[in-house]
């Protein structure tokens, strides 16, 4: 069976008998969750949504009737005629009240303000949505590059043990005299290459592995085997769905909160508020001094100099501004997601034209091995076939890499409103 077709238990050996021995297999799920768990900015957002849950129920309570109870006591005395004038002093006062205040009709004030907090919560998960998302993207980016890596080394690992084989087998017809000696180093030094190319793509390996654990917060120094990160282009969701188109939504829903807000503070506004206790001077049946008391306050506006129409006007401004990000995000958007749809296209088409090649490639390498035991093929055009086999298998490692990295890509500016 020809070398590109070993079984992977003999890479796996191999692989292991030049580093240290595996000890389990991660995907990449097991990153992006681990990434937004250790993600100290994360769980910060999901403080601020609770603080501001706090402010909400803390609003709800400023709506009710405030009850609030005092107590006060005055004297001032009167020394040997010395003293202030009781007339003015009434020999001093003392209370005991408790008073309670309603504001009435504040009802669309306090939908107004409500909604405002729940403006601030909805930027807030915004704010959160494209952080984790930023860090999927960055996750998802680096453990494609360290996959690529093992991938390749893999790959190298069949091929030195296979460039191994033949260059025993080539030493051994060379010592009858089949071909030169000159012609079997330069298949050894071929062989050496690959030797040195291998370790130069461990060191590589373990640097990204290392640095994917970096972003993920992961302190790990074991062996792992990173699995296919199997990515898979997600369905495009229409504008406003999008994570990214969001703001534009929530900010006209603001601004038209404002615009409303602008006119419940020109309604009129009645307040009242009463006390019930006790309150005497001791100078004249105290012990009837007990009592209550009531009122109310009324305002409404009656001009402004015209400030309520200017307000209107500046709302008009920035929701026109509003508009226009948006069109232009939406531009932008749709010409990001037809180049990297296009990208993605050409990307596969080459890797198809790579799979053919390769099947070419194969055989040529597979004819020449049975020609080499006769001496009838020349060194020269076996380390030509070998050295197109191993273009095109670089080459489509690394197309296999563009395109989950062009996937990652697409996901991330697809990104659905969670």
């Amino acid at each position: 069976m020809i070398f590109w077709k070993r079984t992977i238990i003999f890479s796996c050996i191999y692989f292991f008998w030049n580093n240290a021995t595996f000890s389990q297999s991660r995907d990449l799920d097991f990153y992006v969750k681990t990434a937004i768990q250790n993600s100290p900015l994360l769980k910060d957002y999901q403080n601020q949504i609770r603080s501001n849950h706090i402010d909400s129920l803390i609003l709800r309570a400023g709506m009710k009737p405030q009850i609030a109870g005092t107590a006060g006591a005055y004297y001032p005395p009167l020394i040997n005629g010395y003293g202030y004038d009781p007339a003015i002093t009434n020999y001093g006062s003392y209370s005991a009240l408790l008073g309670i205040r309603k504001d009435l009709f504040r009802g669309g004030e306090f939908n107004n303000r409500y909604f405002s907090l729940h403006y601030i919560s909805d930027s807030i998960l915004y704010a959160a949505g494209v952080s984790e998302r930023d860090l999927k993207k960055t996750v998802i980016a680096q453990y494609i590059i360290a996959y690529g890596d093992l991938e390749q080394m893999h790959y190298h690992s069949e091929l030195l043990q296979f460039l191994g084989d033949e260059d025993q087998v080539l030493k051994k017809i060379t010592e009858q005299g089949i071909y030169r000696q000159t012609d079997y180093l330069t298949f050894h030094v071929l062989y050496q290459q690959q030797q040195l190319q291998l370790k130069q793509l461990e060191i590589q390996y373990k640097l990204d592995y290392e640095i994917l654990n970096y972003i993920c917060g992961l302190v790990d120094t074991s062996s792992i085997i990173l699995s296919d990160p199997s990515l898979v282009n997600s369905l495009l969701p229409t504008l406003n769905q999008l994570l990214f188109s969001k703001p534009f939504i929530r900010d006209s829903l603001a601004l038209h909160n404002r615009d409303l807000l602008i006119d419940l503070n020109y309604r009129p506004r009645l307040s009242i508020f009463g006390d019930a206790g006790y309150e005497t001077s001791f100078t004249f049946h105290s012990e009837k001094n007990f009592g209550v008391s009531f009122g109310a306050n009324f305002t409404i506006p009656l001009y402004d100099g015209k400030q309520r129409r200017l307000l209107h006007e500046k709302i008009q401004l920035l929701e026109d501004t509003r508009t226009r990000y948006r069109d232009f995000f939406v531009s932008q958007y749709q010409q990001q997601i037809r180049l990297l749809t296009e990208q993605l296209k050409n990307t596969e088409d080459l890797i198809r034209d790579y799979h053919d090649q390769l099947k070419f490639s194969e055989g040529l390498i597979e004819a020449n091995k049975k020609l080499i035991a006769t001496g009838d093929v020349r060194i020269s055009d076996f380390l030509l076939a070998i050295n197109n086999y191993m273009v095109a298998k670089n080459a489509l490692l690394q197309f296999n890499i563009s395109r989950y990295q062009v996937i990652n890509q697409l996901n991330y500016w697809n990104s659905p409103v969670q």
